[in-house]
């Protein structure tokens, strides 16, 4: 094979246009190669089996088989990516996801700078997108005031994580980014299916916006430093007001229950944290979307506490508890789920 050295190539005329050299023969440039055209570089291009055998650090190519560049650093080939969602290629920030607008889906996000992670994100009807962190669920198989075991029960404030984001409306999630990546605002979406679209499976979705700007950024901060879980005594707990919907209503939430448990609800568009019941035992949330507790029977109708909690494992009331008390599921499902979003 021969080669052919270049140490400077000069007064070619423009109709002659390109050098050419033949296959399996090598141009060498002893010198800087300057590129001014405006359209492109084109680089080498094949499947990794076509890899060169004996590549030297620098070398560079196109990979057909995993669709990024790749440059080999002296011992093994890296490759680079455009961010798009994928494993490979995740969205290191909100505002890159928002840039790349790939629509409602599941992607892959890594926004705390170390977690990658695949999450639901929805694009709302003014085309902003909400990343889901987190689910709660439950079914209501068990009896009148439990709700089974329960992987939230004393874990609102730790590290650890849970499920998935595809089996969010039937199972517990919690991400690592539930806590490792700071937001504004919240949007929850209310359902009582298993499976299906997030959005249009949902029944209500609700959002607050600004409800982290002062909280902390995210819901594992506020419940640690700013809206305790552990206070059992604070009867009235924390209204968080403003919360506008993009399907429902905190009526509609409201109405859900039956008359006496209802009658203990205000539909007044607020995310009630951490309110304490009659007993003095504080639960997380009450869980009709929008909707306050007006006394201290919280146990009827909120998601699971911390611990040192008599309910340890309630969630909410069996439909099939009595003709007063209870929730009227749609379609007569024993389950239901909040998913939480944060943009």
């Amino acid at each position: 094979m021969s080669k052919l050295t270049v140490g400077s190539i000069g007064g070619i005329p423009a109709s002659l246009n390109q050098s050419t050299i033949p296959t399996g023969h090598t141009l060498q440039i002893n010198g800087n190669v300057y590129h001014d055209g405006t359209g492109a570089l084109r680089l080498p291009t094949g499947t990794t089996g076509e890899r060169p055998n004996s590549p030297s650090p620098g070398y560079m190519r196109w990979n057909t088989t995993l669709g990024a560049v790749e440059l080999y650093n002296g011992s093994t080939w890296i490759q680079y990516y455009g961010e798009n969602g994928t494993s490979n290629a995740p969205y290191t920030s909100l505002a890159n996801l928002s840039a790349d607008d790939p629509g409602s889906g599941y992607w892959y996000i890594k926004f705390d700078g170390t977690n990658i992670e695949e999450v639901y994100a929805y694009k709302d009807t003014n085309g902003k997108y909400w990343v889901m962190v987190a689910s709660i669920t439950d079914d209501t198989s068990h009896g009148q005031r439990t709700g089974g075991s329960d992987s939230w029960y004393g874990n609102w404030t730790t590290t650890s994580t849970t499920g998935n984001a595809r089996n969010a409306m039937i199972s517990d999630f919690k991400s690592n980014h539930y806590r490792g990546w700071t937001a504004d605002d919240v949007l929850i979406m209310q359902g009582f299916a298993t499976s299906g679209t997030p959005y249009d499976t949902s029944t209500e979705v609700g959002y607050i916006t600004g409800c982290f700007t002062n909280r902390g950024g995210n819901m594992y901060n506020m419940f640690r430093d700013h809206i305790s879980l552990d206070d059992h005594n604070n009867i009235g707990g924390t209204e968080i007001g403003g919360m506008q919907f993009f399907k429902g209503s905190a009526a509609a939430s409201d109405s859900r229950y039956r008359s006496n448990s209802a009658g203990e609800l205000d539909p007044n568009n607020t995310w009630h944290l951490s309110p304490a019941n009659c007993e003095n035992y504080a639960f997380s949330m009450i869980n009709a979307l929008g909707c306050s507790s007006n006394g201290c029977n919280v146990e009827h109708h909120a998601w699971v506490g911390q611990t040192n909690n008599n309910y340890s494992n309630q969630n909410f009331p069996e439909p099939n508890w009595s003709s007063t008390w209870g929730i009227n599921n749609p379609g007569s499902q024993n389950h239901m789920y909040w998913l939480f979003f944060y943009a």
